[in-house]
């Protein structure tokens, strides 16, 4: 059974790992820092609304968080395009300057924040949020937002999607799959058993999104169009599967 003990466990458990993970963005021997702080940032921009109240402190919270999300797009998407050529590419010292730029902006951004104070003011407002409301009106809102989004997706899922449409796809697989992670003890069984096709269809789209962003920035290579037809072909197998499967957790 869910706890609200276990909820802010789990929201004071974020705001550590973003602390730490951000102290080791660049280090030589942190490779994994920023896929691990986006993580940590992914999880607590999911339950951060979850705890919405009306009052002005709750959202600013929610746009600090967001605004440092963005910070680290630009440097994960550098990173990709690095990893995706080949050692001896002509564009590899040019990419490897702009992963360093990358990088350096954001630790340029990130150093601008006062830290004490938004994870302080953060664990406090959170705390108050969790503790004045009762486990029962907690469960109720997560399940009431997980079906909205289900059925969200599943209406996206019955239209006819092709690659236009992909990236508005994928968002909407992200944000109900990082929903359930994130409240995996608040959900009914047959909810939970999404996680895998979620996870599944978001890394295809997620391939797809790559790969365009890629090609966007110039750096085309050989075996691209292979790629791109034997991902178009995996991720509407994978849109079938969760249509069927999203049908059965809703009915």
């Amino acid at each position: 059974m869910a706890r609200k003990r276990q909820l802010l466990q789990q929201i004071n458990s974020l705001l550590d790992e973003i602390d730490s993970q951000r102290s080791r963005l660049g280090s030589t021997d942190a490779a994994d820092a920023l896929h691990k702080l986006r993580i940590a940032l992914r999880g607590l921009r999911t339950l951060l609304p979850l705890l919405q109240r009306k009052d002005a402190a709750q959202p600013s919270l929610r746009d600090a968080w967001r605004a440092l999300f963005r910070l680290t797009g630009p440097a994960r998407d550098a990173e990709v395009m690095l990893g995706a050529l080949p050692a001896d590419h002509v564009s590899q010292a040019l990419q490897q300057q702009r992963v360093d730029e990358a990088y350096a902006a954001l630790r340029t951004a990130a150093d601008s924040i006062t830290w004490p104070v938004l994870c302080t003011a953060s664990r406090i407002q959170l705390a108050a949020d969790v503790r004045d409301r009762r486990r029962k009106d907690i469960r109720k809102r997560i399940r009431r937002v997980v079906q909205r989004r289900a059925r969200a997706l599943c209406d996206t899922l019955h239209q006819p999607v092709d690659e236009t449409q992909w990236h508005t796809l994928r968002v909407a697989i992200k944000r109900l799959r990082y929903l359930l992670e994130h409240t995996q003890p608040w959900q009914p069984g047959r909810v939970s058993k999404l996680l895998p096709t979620l996870k599944n269809a978001q890394s295809l789209l997620g391939d797809w999104h790559d790969l365009t962003v890629r090609q966007t920035a110039g750096l085309m290579l050989d075996g691209d169009d292979v790629l791109r037809n034997a991902l178009a072909s995996k991720a509407e197998c994978a849109q079938h599967t969760l249509r069927r499967q999203l049908q059965h957790a809703l009915a």
